[in-house]
Formats: C-alpha cells, sequence, structure tokens
C-alpha cells in the first residue's frame, strides 16, 4: 500500500443515526417573551436520540437582545401624539 494511514475500520454500525441527524439537524433556535418559550398554536421543539438509548448533555444558550427603538417618524400621529 502507498497510503502512509492505516485502514479506518469504524464498527460501531450507527451510519443510520448520522444521516437522520443530517437530515433534521442538530441545533434550534426558539423566541422566548416573558419568559416562555414564544410558539405558535402548532409549533413545538422536541428532541430525537437517533443512536440511542444513552446519557446525552443538552446545551442551552439564552441570548438576550434588546429591542430596537423605532424612531419617531415611524409612529403614526396618534402614537406620537400621546403624553
Amino acid at each position: 500500500q502507498n497510503s502512509p494511514f492505516a485502514p479506518y475500520h469504524h464498527l460501531e454500525g450507527n451510519a443510520h443515526a448520522h444521516i437522520k441527524s443530517s437530515l433534521v439537524g442538530q441545533s434550534a433556535a426558539a423566541p422566548v417573551a416573558g419568559g416562555r418559550l414564544a410558539l405558535g398554536r402548532w409549533q413545538a421543539v422536541f428532541f430525537a436520540e437517533f443512536d440511542g438509548p444513552r446519557e446525552r448533555e443538552v446545551l442551552v444558550t439564552v441570548v438576550a437582545a434588546r429591542a430596537a427603538e423605532t424612531p419617531p417618524e415611524a409612529l403614526s400621529r396618534e402614537r406620537q401624539a400621546e403624553p
């Protein structure tokens, strides 16, 4: 053999899990309002284990964003007149 690398053998047999994961995705973003998930009536967040059961660690990151200030010229006359 002319290759400097030893043959690679992967015996775990979980190719199906890798394919499913690539189709479904590995991350999700969901809006939070008032401390609760702001999902629509038919929306949900789900976790699917394609290579288990086994113990997993789920990482949740909350990113805070300030609402952009609306310039006064974008408001209607009625709202501008309110005290």
